[in-house]
């Protein structure tokens, strides 16, 4: 039977207004408008969402058994990179390690990463040097929250020590970077899991870089979730993005019959005004066709299998 690898795309399409103190380094954001947010890992094997670990109560022991499975051989970087430019897009963002703890990357700090799959192969870093090699811009989702690392629920401050040797590697593996998603942050305040530490740290590591407010501290954004704030921006108001679910392609799961229609696209494009990330799940890249938003001009990704 032939095995087919889902992951969850999201489109990243924003036209924030910024006030005049907002230049600098936050300029690419202000200007970039359109990009995508892959979301990719073991829980692919699946199919059924990212949380699949955590909706299904699956053990860890269990959930385990999916990195001796992982072996994406057609993942192409280059095609990937290509295909987001065809698109107008100007930055991705993917999961280096989402909830389930599996690092998409090679961590010196534990063996459940892609390097210990079958595949041997560092995704962060291929798709990184791809980014730097076609000027598209790349940021990184982290997810502090950790389902499988046993320091988390039992030894927090150990966990975050590890989180911190985790992000460094990221910060200083890969050349220049240009953004930091984190996610995850709800179980515990600023103060514990030491976030202006942490962002202290990335930012001598990355200098310009953009980061989220997902750490619970305030970072350079924010990110409202299923929902899109009202009207313009005003002075002094934060940007933010908002990652906007699709119908039938949330967290949860996949469900390509209640997935929208080319018009629905267009609608939650207008109400947004640009200003949100449409969340896709389904198909396997490279395998991906590209479908016109005629309302906008542009193109979102619509996978198939």
């Amino acid at each position: 039977m032939r095995r087919i690898t889902v992951l969850s795309l999201i489109l990243c399409l924003a036209v924030p207004v910024f006030a005049a103190e907002d230049a600098g380094y936050l300029k690419w954001f202000e200007e970039a408008k359109f990009g995508l947010f892959i979301h990719w890992g073991i829980y692919s094997l699946i199919g059924r969402g990212e949380w699949v670990m955590h909706n299904e109560k699956i053990p860890v022991e269990e959930y385990e058994k999916l990195q001796p499975q992982f072996n994406p051989t057609e993942f192409d970087a280059e095609k990937w990179v290509q295909l987001a430019q065809a698109a107008g897009m100007k930055y991705i963002t993917i999961t280096s390690k989402h909830h389930d703890g599996f690092c998409m990357f090679d961590s010196k700090l534990t063996d459940y990463t892609s390097m210990h799959s079958p595949a041997q192969r560092d995704f962060i870093g291929e798709l990184t040097r791809a980014c730097q090699k076609h000027g598209m811009k790349i940021s990184y989702y982290y997810s502090l929250l950790d389902w499988h690392h046993p320091d988390y629920k039992t030894n927090l401050p150990a966990y975050i020590e590890y989180a911190k040797g985790q992000l460094r590697e990221l910060c200083t593996n890969y050349g220049k970077i240009d953004g930091i998603w984190f996610d995850g942050g709800w179980e515990h305040s600023a103060e514990e899991w030491h976030s202006k530490e942490i962002i202290d740290m990335i930012r001598e590591l990355q200098p310009g870089i953009v980061i989220n407010n997902r750490a619970r501290y305030d970072g350079d954004f924010d990110t409202p979730e299923q929902h899109v704030p009202g009207g313009q921006r005003k002075e002094g108001q934060r940007p933010w993005r908002e990652p906007a679910a699709q119908r039938g392609a949330d967290a949860g799961g996949r469900d390509p019959a209640r997935g929208d229609r080319p018009a629905d696209v267009d609608r939650r494009l207008d109400e947004a005004q640009l200003r949100e990330h449409l969340r896709h799940h389904g198909g396997a890249l490279p395998h991906l066709a590209l479908r016109p938003v005629h309302a906008q001009g542009q193109y979102a990704v619509c996978a198939r299998v």
